[in-house]
């Protein structure tokens, strides 16, 4: 299961990914991601990606995510900081190998510190 949310009051892009997810899902994912990030309308905003629930990546859903959905996050001045919330070490881990920009970029267990990351 995944949803894609863009809160245009606290400038917030949110995408929340629970269960299995195959390599082929994530395409459908990174349409709707594209719809949220064209929604911001160039607006700065802070993305959050909230994976707590989520099984495990295989290697080729962890590419194609970096490619498909954090490259084009992270590639405009729009997202100023991408949060990534997790609920386990392998789920840490993946993120990590992925980073796109390590001074935007932020992978956490704490949900209190993702929170706190999300704040200007």
């Amino acid at each position: 299961m995944w949803r894609v949310e863009h809160d245009p009051h606290l400038k917030l892009l949110e995408l929340r990914v629970r269960g299995f997810v195959a390599s082929r899902d994530i395409d459908a994912i990174a349409r709707a991601w594209a719809r949220a990030l064209a929604a911001t309308a160039g607006d700065p905003c802070v993305a959050l990606f909230d994976l707590r629930g989520l099984e495990p990546l295989e290697g080729a859903a962890v590419q194609r995510l970096r490619e498909r959905i954090k490259v084009p996050a992270l590639e405009g001045a729009d997202v100023r900081r991408l949060v990534i919330v997790v609920d386990s070490a392998t789920g840490a881990l993946q993120q990590r190998y992925a980073v796109v920009d390590p001074t935007r970029e932020f992978v956490t267990q704490d949900a209190a510190e993702a929170a706190s990351l999300l704040v200007d």
